[in-house]
């Protein structure tokens, strides 16, 4: 009986996010192979692999984390023992939800958190200093941290500010003219070790200089 040869190589692998805490991996079958040796790992050296056996050309690897990136390849079985190399590897990143959006509270403290310096200080005018802080509606997953963003509109007259940068403080500072309202916008995100989530719906809350909703 004639040498059956070596198995070819899968090809054509592919790593997309299924969710956030599983891939899916596809390839291009191998001729008489009749099952698949699947391994993802969160390194690309594949330091301590998920494996697992497929009888198709597809495969979902669950049990993940979000916003990591995963890398994975594929050999070929035949029914009579043999196995083919492995395959190149591909990666993918899982997805991350984004959070609920943020509620807003603007006040006028007389001691409270500065966005420039991160801890708790005396405003210089305490009256006249507005305070923001965001809170989102839903947490960010395990192994994530959650970051916000602040908007600031003056309200007479109306001038609307760019985006802060995203930061760990859930707090922002202006300080406007007496007599003026001032409008916060926040939004919140997932950050991940290899990506974040989409910002989520903008919050808002506004206050005037002198006490009161606008």
């Amino acid at each position: 009986m004639p040498d059956a040869g070596p198995l070819g190589v899968p090809t054509g692998l592919r790593v997309t996010a299924s969710g956030q805490n599983a891939v899916d991996v596809t390839w291009t079958g191998v001729m008489d192979a009749s099952s698949y040796r699947v391994q993802v790992s969160g390194a690309s050296g594949f330091t301590s692999p998920m494996e697992l056996e497929v009888g198709s050309t597809d495969a979902r690897v669950s049990g993940l984390l979000p916003g990591r990136r995963y890398w994975a390849r594929v050999l070929a079985l035949a029914a009579d023992g043999r196995e083919s190399e492995w395959s190149s590897s591909a990666n993918g990143v899982t997805a991350i939800d984004s959070p609920g959006r943020p509620s807003v509270d603007v006040t006028i403290p007389g001691a409270t958190r500065s966005a420039s310096q991160g801890g708790w200080v005396d405003p210089p005018d305490p009256g006249t200093w507005f305070y923001a802080r965001g809170r989102a509606a839903s947490s960010c997953p395990s192994g994530t941290t959650i970051r916000y963003r602040f908007q600031a509109q003056y309200t007479s007259p109306t001038t609307l500010y760019g985006w802060t940068g995203w930061m760990g403080r859930d707090a922002y500072m202006v300080q406007p003219t007496s007599g003026w309202g001032v409008r916060f916008f926040a939004q919140a995100r997932c950050e991940g070790r290899d990506a974040n989530s989409s910002p989520s719906s903008t919050g808002s809350g506004c206050r005037m200089s002198g006490g009161g909703s606008c």
